[in-house]
């Protein structure tokens, strides 16, 4: 994407002896685009899982709360 805005940015600043470079630019960006559409498109399925699975059985991890917590802090003080 970032190639495709310089190439776009270059058009406007290059000099009337500068086109025939202008346009090897485009074609060369057109070429690496599709050489590079399968890496850039395809899907990994390793990126879509999550990262971190959490297998516990320990029930304080589902059933505590701050406010049992709170409650816990406060009748020991």
């Amino acid at each position: 994407m970032r190639c495709g805005e310089a190439v776009n940015k270059n058009k406007h600043l290059i000099t009337a002896d500068q086109r025939e470079y202008q346009q090897e630019l485009k074609k060369n960006y057109g070429k690496l685009k599709e050489n590079l559409r399968p890496m850039i498109e395809r899907k990994i399925p390793e990126l879509y899982k999550p990262v971190v699975k959490v297998n516990s059985t320990r029930e304080s991890f589902r059933n505590q709360s701050f406010r049992k917590y709170d409650a816990q802090t406060s009748q020991s003080t």
